[in-house]
């Protein structure tokens, strides 16, 4: 998205800056789509925000057009290889489909996916037609950073006989979230099936090896799945794990454990008549501390849960009386909620779409689902050799062993904290003093023009917890949000290149190391 916001901007841009050589690094062999939207998630796997909340104006009727465009197209792919999942999606959103109703659509997400990389293709060779940019792709991981003689040294790991770094005037990390958080103890290989991370290698191969390890077991009361964590990831698990024939066949039970035992709520669309009283008498409060909001937010919505009120459909009246109260909050308090209590409201009100809703409930019909409240404290072996899982973890004050074996662990507890990160490239920017974590210790320190340091720019999920002038976000992990944001650092990206010295503009001749290239801008995109 920012390479595409760049694009445009250069493209309307007056007077032209000059030529300019952008490397864009990305370790997987599909460019453009990263994680969610390509070929390392399902086909089945579907956006989590109904399209009207996906994409916004103006792009939303482009991609409506393209949708529609090409619909006989993409739906015969998605019946052909999308399987079960496929099938029922098409048979129970027919009726929407066949009258255009897009706006109430959860999309399959490679949709997303490929139109994205059509708007990228297409901006790319208008830049190369209007000689305003050359695009030179590099298939590598970005491992290192570090700052040099007035130049920024990525530090390449190559898939083949790519180069080892790259320098560059200005560097754009758009690496998505930090690595995976295991729950493992150690770094051995366990007896028992475990996925630390469903979307690496990618979504399909860890739903086969769900298969092939639940196959292992006998009897099939031992044929049971353990899900750590019960965010968006944990509920695609089960959508598609439901949409999986021999899974289903083979599988005893699953369990989903995680600190609130519940899954995401149900958007019914249908606002409860509910006034939010702890939250509104805020608004006529003399002074509103972060920590008096947290606690009327939490009081509120437990009254609203008593009265078995839809908390999906409470998001956004509470949102925006929350944002009324901000309003009233002096700075540093409005910074003290946005990245110390931000993510634990939206925690309370997390949501899912009606396909991935109906799946978890017609598990748990069957009794095939069950959900259990509690912390991890750790996931080991039954036996030496066995392949076979015993969960331990603390609820109510006391430590348990849940009595249940499991023949596959799979983990969605969330990222890494940055003070723990295991990512070779996030501890090289920290080490190398480029960058450092942000109050939330989950994102990096940005200023108002998305700079980590000068010429360093941050992008996506890992500018989450800033709060300046441009960007005041608790999590950016959302399409809409990132083009938004995607769009403001073009601007100041095009804005920095005018006035930028004439050595930070394109070098047509390399550096005498053929292995250590030179750009204007690097996009380092390895992570997704």
């Amino acid at each position: 998205m920012t390479l595409l916001e760049l694009a445009e901007a250069l493209l309307s841009a007056a007077p032209k800056i000059g030529k300019l050589r952008i490397a864009v690094v990305e370790r997987d062999d599909q460019l453009w789509c990263g994680i969610p939207y390509g070929r390392r998630s399902s086909i089945g796997s579907l956006a989590i925000q109904k399209l009207d909340e996906f994409v916004h104006e103006p792009e939303r009727s482009s991609y409506i057009a393209w949708l529609e465009r090409h619909k006989p197209r993409w739906l015969a792919l998605f019946r052909r290889q999308g399987g079960e999942a496929a099938e029922r999606w098409i048979r129970d959103n027919r009726a929407a489909l066949d009258a255009g109703r897009w706006g109430e659509l959860y999309l399959p997400r490679f949709l997303f996916g490929d139109f994205i990389s059509e708007q990228v293709d297409a901006g790319i060779a208008q830049l190369a037609e209007r000689e305003l940019a050359e695009i030179v792709t590099i298939r590598a991981e970005a491992t290192s950073a570090r700052y040099t003689d007035g130049r920024h040294v990525i530090g390449l790991n190559p898939a083949g006989h790519g180069p080892t770094a790259i320098e560059a005037a200005k560097v754009i990390v758009a690496i998505g979230s930090p690595p995976a958080r295991t729950i493992l103890a150690d770094d051995s290989e366990p007896p028992f099936a475990y996925v630390n991370d469903f979307y690496s290698p990618s979504a399909q191969t860890n739903l086969e090896q769900l298969c092939q390890a639940l196959n292992k077991v006998e009897p099939l009361e031992r044929r049971n799945v353990l899900v750590v964590g019960s965010n968006a990831t944990s509920l695609e698990v089960l959508y598609l794990m439901r949409h999986h024939a021999r899974i289903r066949q083979q599988v005893n039970s699953i369990t989903v454990i995680s600190r609130s035992g519940a899954l995401p709520h149900l958007i019914r669309d249908q606002p409860p008549e509910y006034g939010f009283p702890r939250i509104r008498a805020l608004l006529s409060a003399e002074t509103v501390d972060a920590a008096d909001l947290m606690s009327a937010i939490r009081d509120d919505l437990g009254t609203a849960q008593k009265r078995s009120l839809n908390l999906a459909d409470c998001h956004h009246a509470i949102g925006a009386l929350i944002g009324q109260v901000l309003q009233r909050m002096t700075l540093p308090q409005q910074e003290e909620f946005f990245c110390v209590h931000g993510m634990n409201f939206t925690k309370l009100v997390r949501r899912a779409g009606r396909d991935y809703r109906q799946a978890t409930d017609e598990l748990a019909a069957q009794d095939a689902l069950s959900l259990l409240a509690g912390e991890v404290v750790r996931v080991h072996a039954c036996a030496p050799g066995q392949p076979i899982a015993t969960l331990s973890y603390r609820a109510e004050g006391a430590e348990h062993t849940h009595p249940l074996p499991f023949a596959a662990v799979v983990n969605c507890a969330g990222f890494e904290e940055l003070d723990e990160c295991s990512s070779p490239f996030l501890v090289s920017i920290m080490c190398n003093k480029l960058g450092r974590p942000n109050r939330t210790n989950r994102g990096l320190l940005v200023n108002d023009a998305f700079e980590a340091t000068p010429d360093f720019f941050v992008i996506g999920p890992l500018v989450g917890g800033n709060f300046n002038s441009t960007m005041r976000f608790w999590h950016v992990e959302n399409a809409p949000r990132i083009r938004s944001l995607a769009k403001s650092l073009a601007t100041n990206l095009v804005a920095s290149l005018r006035t930028a010295s004439k050595t930070s503009r394109v070098t047509q001749t390399p550096t005498s190391a053929a292995a250590n290239p030179r750009a204007n801008v690097t996009l380092a995109n390895n992570v997704g």
